[in-house]
């Protein structure tokens, strides 16, 4: 039955998927009691960039992936762009003034999790344009989609742009690990959230006062459970390709000395919680692991 739902999903994504048709990725997958969970794929582009949509569509189809395109907030043409964003708090946790293409991306982001809750899924991939998936991520999504995360996680990183140092929690598939990370993750090119992580980023994350990467991975102040895939299965292209949503030929002014303070303290409190946090689920993941091999060894 299994393999006759992902063939029928194969076809159906790879007959009807082309550059700006609003299909939803179908990675069906049976699950015991016959319950088949499908993880739904949100590709946000923006509208003035149809290459990258073309060259994602060519990706996203070799690895028979079907996704629903999300027009990103431009920035450059939305005048009411500023609603909701707080540039003050925002020098002050980050230290510099705001772009405005960040504010396009932060809220595109919202927008991709906001579809997302409206079409009753379990699961999303969220996805920036210039996202590079390998071979292996199908295989993990029809994993994820099998294996309901349960207490494991609520957001789990596909990419990042720091090494960090992560944790080893448990064992996905048989090439990779889940982990939690003890330092800040940066980058928002690809990652699976659960209803619950959508629903909590749609009510904590207002206003903004963070690039979207910053925010969404505060996951010990935001009470989810944020982890990471090791190796990660996707990269992004940034180095080779510009972004087209965020004005990086603009330099943004920096805080003086004093603000500067503000930041450090912010920053200090946010990566010392996020390494004691780290450091508790590691260690009683370990605790639990070792109970449980000493009632098997009893049993």
């Amino acid at each position: 039955m299994r393999d006759l739902l992902l063939r029928a999903a194969s076809r159906l994504s790879n007959g009807l998927t082309s550059p700006g048709h609003h299909i939803l990725s179908l990675i069906f997958v049976c699950v015991p009691g016959g319950i088949v969970r499908p993880v739904a794929i949100y590709l946000i582009n923006l509208d003035r960039s149809p290459k990258r949509l073309a060259d994602m569509d060519r990706h996203l189809g070799d690895l028979g992936l079907a996704y629903q395109r999300v027009a990103a907030v431009d920035a450059s043409r939305d005048a009411d762009i500023d609603w909701d964003v707080d540039r003050d708090l925002y020098r002050n946790v980050h230290g510099r003034e705001l772009r405005g293409g960040e504010i396009g991306c932060y809220k595109s982001h919202l927008k991709a999790l906001r579809l997302f809750l409206e079409s009753g899924r379990d699961y999303a991939l969220i996805l920036e344009d210039d996202a590079v998936l390998s071979p292996a991520v199908p295989g993990l999504l029809q994993d994820i989609a099998a294996n309901p995360p349960g207490d494991a996680w609520d957001m789990l990183k596909l990419e990042s742009r720091r090494v960090g140092c992560v944790l080893p929690l448990a064992k996905v598939g048989s090439a990779h690990t889940l982990g939690v990370n003890l330092f800040r993750s940066t980058g928002s090119a690809a990652y699976v959230v659960t209803r619950q992580a959508a629903l909590r980023y749609l009510q904590r994350l207002w206003p903004m006062r963070q690039p979207y990467d910053h925010a969404f991975d505060r996951g010990a102040e935001l009470g989810l459970r944020v982890r990471e895939l090791r190796p990660l299965p996707v990269s992004a292209t940034a180095g080779d390709a510009p972004s087209t949503i965020e004005d990086v030929k603009r330099r943004p002014r920096k805080v003086g000395p004093l603000r500067k303070l503000v930041v450090l303290g912010y920053r200090t409190r946010t990566e010392v919680t996020r390494v004691i946090a780290g450091c508790l689920v590691w260690a009683s993941n370990r605790l639990v692991g070792r109970r449980g091999r000493a009632k098997a060894s009893v049993g």
